[in-house]
């Protein structure tokens, strides 16, 4: 009688252990991915647009090198350059619309009107600029003469932190993403061209574990269009956002079936933490998505480029319904370009950072 106690005893407890294995599995799985009830769908039958490259920039050129798993690519569209901003290489390459070597913007160093890991660049109409710094964790803002004016933190974990700061329309505020903010933060800043805070919008996605806030668990791309509204996806949640320029949310939406292929790609990634969840339930193992490439608008378009596959083309999006408008793709010769970074901003062109293939590391532009 004692063996059979002792024995349904020990069943009841497996038992107890799995359910409350399972019901920890459940609540961390539904805490790290976060769905929209608004579903983008695509029409059928979206055309495939197949660009050729007009101008391409080797990495290794002789002119110019740079490195194309880190660097990102700025269009200014006061002065029509391209900004190239390598922080492997702590330079800013100046190209122009044909992708030819100009000049080399600024200079390495700690000092404050240096930079050390220039990730990214911005400008205003009067000439001013703003490069964020990733090894100082600092965003810089410069004027036309490259004086600098001020300099403030950037909120985020160390270097690696990639996150861009935006001039408004007017160039008096500066939007910037804390996306790899703490907890309770919002998910971008607006501040006067003094650094100092004016006000904060974007509500972050909730967790109960405070260590995902610092592992990008809100971590985003963004951009801003002529209006001041602010597009972000983010890398970890498929889901894209619409702010307007007072920082009131105008559309959330779930592209998870928007397409077969960005489809299995997430339910692929959602097995991979599953299995991970179930494995080890009571760890803190939260695995990154890492949904989305990059992502840029113009005035009609959201372009999104999604990290299904090496080859993966350029979504197009209409940025004011979002609905899925066509995809490109994007070749020289016979060879497909495997885009990890774009500017979309100006009016007839995109231009683009490639690697993976190895004949193809460099800077692209090719018509929209």
């Amino acid at each position: 009688m004692i063996r059979i106690c002792t024995f349904f005893c020990c069943i009841v407890l497996l038992l107890n252990a799995i359910v409350y294995s399972q019901q920890k599995y459940d609540l961390s799985f539904r805490d790290s991915i976060h769905h929209s009830n608004n579903k983008i769908i695509a029409p059928p039958n979206v055309p495939i647009e197949d660009k050729q490259v007009e101008y391409f920039l080797s990495a290794d050129s002789g002119k110019i090198e740079f490195d194309v798993y880190e660097s990102s690519v700025n269009y200014n569209k006061y002065d029509k350059n391209l900004y190239v901003c390598d922080p492997v290489r702590h330079k800013i390459f100046i190209l122009n619309d044909t992708l030819e070597y100009i000049n080399t913007l600024g200079t390495y160093g700690q000092a404050p009107n240096e930079y050390v890991e220039p990730a990214y660049i911005d400008f205003d109409k009067n000439g001013r600029y703003i490069i964020t710094d990733t090894r100082l964790m600092r965003a810089k803002l410069f004027n036309k003469d490259n004086s600098i004016i001020t300099s403030f933190h950037s909120v985020g974990t160390g270097a690696g932190d990639y996150v861009k700061a935006y001039f408004n329309i007017q160039g008096n505020v500066i939007i910037f993403g804390v996306t790899r903010g703490i907890k309770n933060k919002k998910l971008f800043e607006i501040r006067n061209l003094n650094g100092d805070i004016i006000s904060e919008f974007g509500e972050v996605y909730p967790t109960n574990d405070t260590l995902l806030y610092i592992t990008g668990f809100n971590a985003m791309c963004y951009d801003l269009d002529n209006d001041d509204n602010v597009y972000c996806t983010y890398f970890n949640h498929p889901i894209i956002r619409k702010y307007n320029k007072n920082g009131q949310l105008m559309f959330e939406g779930d592209y998870y079936t928007v397409d077969d292929s960005i489809h299995t790609f997430i339910m692929e990634k959602e097995k991979i933490i599953k299995k991970s969840y179930l494995n080890n339930p009571t760890q803190n193992n939260y695995i990154p998505l890492r949904l989305v490439k990059c992502m840029s608008i113009d005035n009609e378009y959201l372009y999104i480029i999604f990290w299904d596959s090496k080859d993966s083309p350029i979504y197009v999006f209409d940025k004011n319904n979002f609905s899925l408008i066509k995809k490109i793709r994007v070749f020289r010769n016979n060879d497909v370009y495997a885009i990890v970074y774009m500017d979309a901003s100006a009016s007839q062109y995109i231009y683009a950072v490639s690697r993976f293939h190895p004949n193809l590391l460099g800077i692209l532009k090719f018509k929209k």
